[in-house]
């Protein structure tokens, strides 16, 4: 019995069909992709904002175990603010060790305790001081991926006048800090305190895209989806509450929650602070800066006030 042609044929797809359903995937994946990026960097930020939270409460603890004084900010913080790991940010290192359990021994090299304590920070640093969402790898990098936004000042070397100014932050005068009025600048009434009346502990480094020293990946945890821009970061506050502070990038410090840019504060011109940060302005040697050293002198009140240091916080030298 003779057969057809037809019916021998196996049956398969054409090449047009083949390409079709490879178009359709295609369009599928580019519709769901952004979907799936919005929820991963919304399930990092609730893992961020575990950390940060833990790292208030350390210092929290830290603070109450040490007579009410709060870890060392660390120096610069007119240009680079809080969390700087080198060894003479003593506190920082004992801060490190004890509440975040950075060992005292660096392998395959041994040093002293502190600068073990330094290289365990830098490259084997703890997963609390990891935002899952930061592009940075652990390496040599003297700021961890945090910063701490408030913080005592001990200096190891003289301020430009040859004198040594330190204050040791306690833990009750930032807490009224947060309550005090700001002066009127930048798109704020005078009077207002800053947003919630709580003052920033730790948080997220969230600085502009630029390869300068404090900007670029290597210096922001959070990005907006498909943007050069940052998107915000997790700010931990006084009372141990965690909240998202969104970049909003209008360069005013509106009153709410959000990271000012450099209009709105004194800081370099990448670095973006936290609209509750309270904290007193220091020196490459970590001394409080006072009106007869050069540069800029005074005490940042919601990222954009300065104010004589004394009227914030009240026996500062």
């Amino acid at each position: 019995m003779r057969h057809s042609i037809t019916s021998d044929r196996k049956a398969g797809f054409t090449l047009v069909e083949l390409l079709v359903v490879v178009g359709i995937i295609a369009l599928l994946i580019s519709i769901l992709l952004p979907s799936l990026q919005k929820a991963r960097a919304a399930a990092n930020r609730v893992a961020c904002a575990s950390n940060v939270r833990q790292l208030c409460l350390y210092t929290i603890m830290y603070a109450n175990d040490n007579k009410g004084v709060m870890p060392a900010m660390g120096r610069f913080n007119s240009s680079v603010i809080g969390g700087l790991i080198g060894t003479n940010n003593s506190s920082m290192q004992m801060f490190a060790n004890i509440y975040l359990k950075v060992p005292t021994i660096y392998t395959p090299t041994t040093g002293t305790p502190e600068g073990n304590i330094e290289a365990n920070m830098r490259f084997k640093a703890p997963k609390v001081l990891i935002c899952p969402e930061s592009p940075q790898q652990p390496g040599n990098n003297f700021r961890a991926e945090y910063a701490l936004y408030a913080g005592s000042h001990f200096p190891w070397a003289a301020a430009s006048d040859g004198a040594y100014h330190p204050h040791a932050l306690k833990f009750n005068q930032l807490r009224r800090a947060g309550t005090l009025g700001r002066g009127a600048s930048n798109g704020v009434l005078a009077g207002q305190p800053i947003p919630g009346g709580l003052a920033a502990l730790w948080g997220d480094r969230c600085n502009l895209l630029n390869a300068g020293n404090n900007g670029g990946p290597q210096e922001t945890n959070h990005w907006k989806v498909g943007s050069v821009l940052p998107a915000g970061g997790n700010v931990g506050r006084i009372d141990g509450s965690v909240v998202w502070m969104p970049y909003l990038g209008n360069g005013k410090n509106t009153g709410t929650d959000e990271f000012i840019g450099p209009s709105g504060a004194l800081s370099g011109s990448q670095t973006l602070i936290p609209s509750n940060a309270i904290y007193v302005l220091s020196d490459g040697g970590d001394n409080v800066k006072t009106s007869t050293q050069s540069g800029s002198y005074g005490a940042v009140m919601g990222a954009s006030w300065l104010q004589n240091p004394a009227a914030v916080f009240p026996g500062i030298n």
